[in-house]
C-alpha cells in the first residue's frame, strides 16, 4: 500500500498544491517541477505581484550565490534593527535589480523571519526616509528605491 503524499510548490506568482499517492509524486515531480521552471523563465513577472522570493539570487557576473539570502546577509552583517534589515533586503534585490519598489523591499525583509518583526512594516515610511538621508538607499521616485553603488560594494565586502 503506497502513501499519501503532500506536496506544495510556489515558484514567483506560481503555486500548485498536490495531496495523493506517493506514487504520482515519485513519477511525475521532476518533471513537473521542470514545466514550472520553464513556465516561470517564460513569463519572468516584473510586477510587485509575484513573490519577492523568486529563486537564487544571481549577480550581474551571471554566477549565483545561493547562500546570500537576506537572512544569510542580515546575519553576517549583525542586523538588529528595522533599517538595518531593510539594508540587507536592499542588498540582496540590488543585486539583481536596478530598482526595486517598497512593496517588494517589504517582502524581501518578511523572508527574513529570524529578524523580521510586525513593528518593521508599521515604521517603513520613516526607516526608508533615514535610509536615504543617511545614504543607504537612494529614493528614485514614486515608491522605488535603488542602493547607492558605493554602499553595495561596502556591503558586499562584508558578507563576502
Amino acid at each position: 500500500m503506497s502513501g499519501i503524499a503532500k506536496i506544495r510548490v510556489k515558484l514567483g506568482s506560481i503555486e500548485i498544491e498536490y495531496e495523493g499517492p506517493n506514487d504520482f509524486v515519485a513519477k511525475n515531480l521532476p518533471d513537473l517541477l521542470r514545466t514550472l521552471a520553464e513556465i516561470r523563465n517564460a513569463n519572468p513577472s516584473d510586477s510587485d505581484e509575484g513573490d519577492a522570493n523568486e529563486g537564487p539570487v544571481v549577480p550581474a557576473d551571471g554566477k549565483p550565490e545561493p547562500g546570500l539570502s537576506v537572512t544569510t546577509i542580515a546575519r553576517k552583517l549583525g542586523v538588529s534593527s528595522g533599517r538595518e534589515l531593510m539594508v540587507a533586503a536592499a542588498l540582496k534585490l540590488s543585486r539583481t535589480k536596478e530598482s526595486f519598489s517598497r512593496k517588494v523591499l517589504l517582502a524581501e525583509m518578511k523572508s527574513a523571519s529570524a529578524y523580521y518583526k510586525a513593528t518593521y512594516s508599521n515604521s517603513m515610511s520613516t526607516e526608508l526616509q533615514r535610509a536615504c538621508k543617511a545614504g543607504d538607499l537612494n529614493h528614485v521616485g514614486g515608491s522605488d528605491y535603488s542602493m547607492p553603488e558605493q554602499k553595495k560594494n561596502e556591503l558586499l565586502a562584508k558578507v563576502q
